[in-house]
């Protein structure tokens, strides 16, 4: 019998084969690099995904979703001047709810936490049922003693969502983790704790899962856990900046959410 890593091993040099197999036959397809490009963020492969996405973009340039998808990927990598440049293409073309969400997470790593909050609100409009962009929006209420209390609201709809996304996709390690992180928010520890268990044991996305992992156990004041992710985000190649920003939530949100978790 072949052992599941060795499995997943397998499948994955096959998908990239049909990748290559299908640049071969149509080199001039946008949206194969595209594809080319989810798969290797998948797998943490940042570098690989943003070659993808380049390709993807000089080959359909006037494609805003593929400057933000490319965004993106530029600020998971710590390349701050990269990827502003890449989202301010992506609104030149046209106002869009994933650039916005986007352009909101540089200014929440900056501290600019009103202004996020702002970006991840409008965003939150363009596309209400988006687990991402409420939850996005809560970190940033939470990140300011000012608006910590309304958190609350955003946290729970997020939560609500994703919970809809995963009852779908049981496969997605990246939204478990992100919906472990609400219920943390929200006071539902148990819950937390069994979402993370299920992101981690998934095995993919891993660079994601540890970072999520880190921030939601340190709310848990699970220290050792949360060093331990740490660890693990930047084995995957996650950069210190991106960690340090993140985590600086941690302190705002303990204690703006003390009260429901007593």
């Amino acid at each position: 019998r072949v052992g599941p890593h060795l499995w997943r091993a397998r499948q994955e040099a096959r998908a990239l084969d049909y990748f290559q197999q299908a640049v071969a036959a149509r080199p001039s397809d946008a949206q194969i690099y595209r594809l080319l490009g989810y798969h290797h963020w998948l797998r943490g492969e940042l570098p690989q995904a943003i070659e993808a996405f380049v390709t993807a973009t000089l080959l359909q340039p006037e494609d805003s979703r593929l400057w933000s998808s490319l965004g993106g990927l530029y600020l998971a990598q710590g390349d701050s001047a990269q990827a502003g440049r890449a989202f301010s293409m992506s609104l030149s073309i046209e106002p869009n709810a994933g650039a916005l969400t986007n352009l909101g997470a540089m200014k929440f790593d900056s501290g600019e936490y009103a202004v996020a909050a702002g970006l991840f609100q409008q965003a939150t409009v363009l596309e209400p049922d988006d687990y991402l962009h409420w939850g996005n929006l809560a970190d940033a209420l939470a990140a300011s003693p000012d608006t910590a209390a309304q958190a609350q609201v955003p946290y729970r709809r997020a939560a609500q969502l994703a919970q809809r996304y995963v009852d779908v996709r049981r496969d997605d390690a990246y939204a478990l983790a992100l919906l472990s992180w609400y219920r943390a928010n929200l006071g539902e520890r148990a819950r937390a704790l069994q979402d993370l268990q299920r992101a981690r044991k998934l095995g993919t996305q891993p660079a994601e899962v540890a970072l999520w992992c880190a921030q939601t156990l340190t709310l848990l004041d699970d220290r050792q856990g949360a060093r331990s992710c740490v660890a693990s985000a930047l084995k995957e190649g996650v950069p210190q900046q991106r960690i340090d920003a993140l985590l600086s939530l941690q302190r705002f949100a303990a204690a703006g959410g003390a009260a429901h978790r007593q």
